[in-house]
C-alpha cells in the first residue's frame, strides 16, 4: 500500500467519525476524496449545499517522544493515585478535585524515577490548597514541589477527574496545532463550494483545551479572513468530539 493511499484512508476514516457528529449535517454518502489541488474532502450537507474540507493533523511529529511524556505524567500520576490504599487523604483529594485537571510544568532533565518519587510531596502540596481552586499556582506558593517549575495549573469542570497532563506535551500540541493551521492557511485551493479547515488529532488525543485554546482563537482571529477556509474545526478523532470551532457554528450559514 502506498503512503497516498494509506493517508487518504486515514482520512477517510477520520471524516465519517466528523461527519457523524457534526451539527452540519453531513451526508455520509456524498463524501469523495479528490486530488490537490482540490481540499481533500467534497460532500453535501443535508440541504444538498457544497461543503469542501481540507484535513491536517495536529500533533507534533514527534509522536514517541509525546507518548513518552503522556505515560511519565497522565498515566503515571493517575495510577499513583489510583493506588493509593483508601485514607482520609484519598478520599479528601477525590472530593477535592473530582472535576479537576492538572498541567504540570517539570524542570528540565526530569527522569521517570525522580518523578515518582514526587508523587506524595506533589499530592500533599495539592491537598494544601483551597477547596475550589482553579487557575495557576506559581512556584512562589509555599511547599510548591521542588520537582516542578513556575507554575501548576489547575482547571475545573473536567469530567472522570482528576486527570493529570504534562505542559511539554501541550507546548508539543499547541505547536502541532498552530504550524498545521498555518500551513494550511499559505497554500491554495480549487474550490467550488464552501471551504471549511478540520486539523484531527488521528494518532494521538489531543491535550486539555485549556492548554491550546486561547493562542489558536488569537491567531484565528487575526489571519481567518485572510484564508480561503470560512470556519476551522478542531477534532479529536479518539473521544470522539469537536473540541473547538471557530467562528461558532450557525444553522443560517
Amino acid at each position: 500500500m502506498s503512503n497516498e493511499t494509506k493517508q487518504k484512508q486515514e482520512e477517510r476514516k477520520v471524516f465519517e467519525k466528523f461527519a457523524s457528529i457534526c451539527p452540519i449535517g453531513i451526508c455520509l454518502d456524498s463524501i469523495q476524496q479528490p486530488d490537490p489541488p482540490k481540499p481533500d474532502i467534497f460532500c453535501k450537507d443535508k440541504n444538498g449545499n457544497v461543503i469542501e474540507f481540507e484535513l491536517g493533523e495536529a500533533v507534533d511529529q514527534n509522536f514517541q517522544r509525546l507518548m513518552e511524556l503522556s505515560m511519565q505524567t497522565s498515566i503515571g500520576m493517575r495510577s499513583y493515585f489510583k493506588s493509593l490504599p483508601p485514607s482520609i487523604e484519598k478520599e479528601r483529594f477525590s472530593k477535592l478535585y473530582g472535576d479537576a485537571g492538572f498541567i504540570f510544568s517539570f524542570r528540565e532533565g526530569t527522569t521517570k524515577i525522580q518523578k515518582q518519587n514526587a508523587y506524595p510531596e506533589i499530592f500533599s502540596f495539592l491537598l494544601s490548597l483551597s477547596p475550589g481552586y482553579k487557575g495557576d499556582v506559581e512556584d512562589s506558593a509555599q511547599g510548591f514541589p521542588k520537582i516542578c517549575k513556575k507554575r501548576i495549573t489547575i482547571v475545573r469542570d473536567v469530567p472522570n477527574g482528576p486527570l493529570f497532563d504534562d505542559e511539554g506535551v501541550g507546548a508539543h500540541i499547541i505547536s502541532g496545532v498552530l504550524e498545521r493551521i498555518e500551513s494550511k492557511f499559505r497554500n491554495s485551493y480549487e474550490t467550488t463550494g464552501r471551504l471549511e479547515l478540520l486539523v484531527h488529532s488521528f494518532n494521538i488525543p489531543l491535550s486539555l483545551k485549556i492548554v491550546w485554546e486561547s493562542k489558536v482563537q488569537k491567531y484565528l482571529e487575526k489571519n481567518m479572513n485572510a484564508s480561503q477556509f470560512k470556519r476551522v474545526w478542531i477534532f479529536d478523532f479518539h473521544k470522539p468530539s469537536i473540541e473547538y470551532v471557530y467562528p461558532e457554528f450557525n444553522t443560517n450559514l
